[in-house]
């Protein structure tokens, strides 16, 4: 059986503001700026991905409530199981410090390792301008 409600981390183009935001998560609760740890954030050219890391980095991003219906249509988006895993992990809410158990899209492909956003808090969206 399927999960009716989904608690997705967002860091890249599903992102408030970002281009497709409104189109995928519309519909999705806002729950609030949280960050993730134990993952590198790489420059992939028009858009983000990260991969598990030994480093201290965190990656900065939203979590949001998704219906099963969208986070289907995201899976598509996002190539799961091809170009993106979506795993599970722990964010760290921003305001208060709280851990959820929420997904992720993990990026599968080769990356270039002079590509990853340096610093230990990375938010993709203020550093790709």
């Amino acid at each position: 059986m399927e999960k009716e409600v989904h608690i997705l981390f967002v860091y890249g183009s599903l992102m408030t503001g970002e281009y497709n935001h409104d189109h995928y998560l519309a519909d999705a609760g806002y729950i609030g700026q949280a960050s993730i740890s134990g993952f590198g954030l790489y420059n992939l050219g028009s858009f983000p991905g990260i991969k598990h890391t030994e480093e201290t980095y965190r990656v900065c991003g939203e979590l949001y409530e998704v219906n099963q219906r969208d986070f289907d249509r995201i899976c598509v988006l996002e190539g799961n199981g091809y170009l993106y895993r979506c795993e599970p992990v722990s964010a760290v809410l921003e305001d208060s410090g709280e851990r959820i158990a929420a997904e992720v899209f993990v990026y599968l492909g080769k990356i270039n390792k002079n590509e990853l956003f340096p610093g230990d808090v990375q938010n993709w969206k203020e550093r790709k301008k």
